[in-house]
């Protein structure tokens, strides 16, 4: 009953995202938030927090082409395809 009637408070807010008795995703984060238990997700994890940068902004560019060209011609190399941090 309380999805139900949180249905009809969503839908009467904001018509143009309500189908059919559902609601047509994707939609801001900002509106799940105020209705979490509408949409299926009442405990919403955090935002990813600031990580120190290990390497300065023009080495980690030359880091991303070479990895960008070892995924790029690993076949011809024969090597497997391998992940930015196993570089």
């Amino acid at each position: 009953m309380l999805i139900q009637s949180q249905l009809q408070v969503f839908r009467t807010h904001f018509p143009t995202l309500v189908e059919k008795n559902t609601i047509k995703y994707p939609i801001d984060d900002r509106l799940i938030l105020k209705m979490p238990e509408l949409h299926g997700s009442s405990t919403l994890k955090p935002a990813p927090g600031l990580q120190s940068v290990l390497i300065d902004s023009e080495q980690f560019e030359n880091l991303l082409y070479v990895w960008e060209s070892f995924n790029n011609f690993s076949d011809f190399f024969q090597i497997p395809n391998f992940s930015l941090s196993e570089l």
